[in-house]
C-alpha cells in the first residue's frame, strides 16, 4: 500500500530533488500565442540532465531507497553488466600491465598521435586506461538505472563487500560433436 502523501514528505522530497535538478523556467511561445489567441507557455524540461520531467519523482524515489532494495538494484547490474571487480584496488598488476601495452600498442599506430609531445601521449593514455578500467569495476560503471550517475554515489554511504555473478549454462560440459562423422554413418560409409 502506498504511504499517503503530507506536507512533510512534500517538503522532504522537494529538498532532495534539488540536489539535482536544474531550474527551468516558463517560456512563452510567439506562435503558439498568437495561434491560439491565448499566452502559451512552455516549461523547457528537457533541459534537465536526463531530458525529461520525470527526474524528479525517480530520483527521490530512488534516494530514499532501503540498503536492501539498493542491494537487489546493484544485483541487477551485476547481472546485466557484468563488472570483473568491485573496485580498480582489485585489478591485478599484471592485468593494468597487459592493458598499458594494449593502449600503447593502439597509440604507437594511430596516425593521428604521431607527432604529439610525450606528455601529451601520456596523458592521452592514461585517459584511455581510466576509461577501460571504469568499465571493468562495478563502483566506477554508469548505473544502469540512473546512467549519469555512477554505481558508487548510487550506494551513497553503502558498501559491496562481494560479488559473483553466474553465467546460465556455465559449468555444464558440452559434448564435442564431429558433423560430418555423423553424416557419414548415417550415409553408411
Amino acid at each position: 500500500m502506498m504511504e499517503k502523501l503530507s506536507l512533510d514528505k512534500f517538503e522532504e522530497a522537494y529538498k532532495r530533488v534539488q540536489e539535482v535538478v536544474l531550474p527551468t523556467n516558463l517560456v512563452q511561445s510567439d506562435f503558439f500565442s498568437q495561434m491560439t489567441g491565448n499566452k502559451v507557455y512552455f516549461k523547457p524540461e528537457n533541459l534537465q540532465l536526463t531530458g525529461a520531467y520525470k527526474i524528479r519523482g525517480a530520483y527521490y524515489k530512488i534516494s530514499t531507497l532501503s540498503d536492501e532494495e539498493k542491494a537487489k538494484d546493484i544485483a541487477m547490474h551485476v547481472a546485466a553488466i557484468n563488472p570483473k571487480y568491485i573496485s580498480q584496488d582489485e585489478i591485478p598488476q599484471v592485468e593494468k600491465d597487459r592493458e598499458d601495452a594494449v593502449q600503447t600498442e593502439i597509440m604507437a599506430n594511430d596516425p593521428k598521435l604521431a607527432n604529439k609531445p610525450e606528455k601529451v601521449l601520456e596523458g592521452i593514455k592514461r585517459g584511455k586506461l581510466n576509461k577501460v578500467f571504469s568499465e571493468w569495476c562495478l563502483l566506477d560503471q554508469e548505473f544502469i538505472k540512473t546512467p549519469k550517475e555512477s554505481v558508487a554515489k548510487y550506494l551513497g554511504k553503502a558498501k559491496v563487500l562481494e560479488m559473483a555473478r553466474f553465467q546460465v549454462g556455465e559449468g555444464i560440459e558440452k559434448k564435442e560433436e564431429n558433423f560430418a562423422e555423423e553424416v557419414a554413418k548415417m550415409g553408411g560409409k
